[in-house]
């Protein structure tokens, strides 16, 4: 396994998580002791989005903080720079509109 550095090429970064997507949100919940759950509602309380509101979830992985304000009616745009997880968040809730972009240098107008 390498190691965290920030002399990392950001498609070593994607291909880290390419490789970690199928199971990300359970070892995440894992990992962090199930305090992730804590962290998206505190999110999106900061948010504060509405039904009819846009947001770009930047780093969205999988999508799992992207449903939650689709679920709530909101017009969300998850967007990731590891392929591997806009797939499996795309065969999870194919309802969104997953985009695959880097945050330095993001696909939209």
């Amino acid at each position: 396994m390498s190691r965290a550095s920030l002399e990392k090429e950001p498609r070593e970064v994607a291909g880290m998580f390419d490789g970690v997507a199928q199971r990300y949100d359970l070892t995440n919940d894992v990992l962090s002791l199930w305090q992730d759950r804590i962290w998206r509602v505190a999110t999106r309380t900061a948010v504060g989005a509405r039904p009819g509101d846009r947001v770009l979830d930047l780093a969205a992985g999988t999508g799992t903080s992207s449903e939650e304000y689709a679920d709530a009616g909101v017009d969300v745009v998850p967007c990731d720079f590891s392929t591997g997880m806009v797939a499996v968040g795309k065969r999870r809730r194919p309802d969104l509109p997953f985009v695959a972009g880097d945050a330095t240098a993001l696909p939209f107008a």
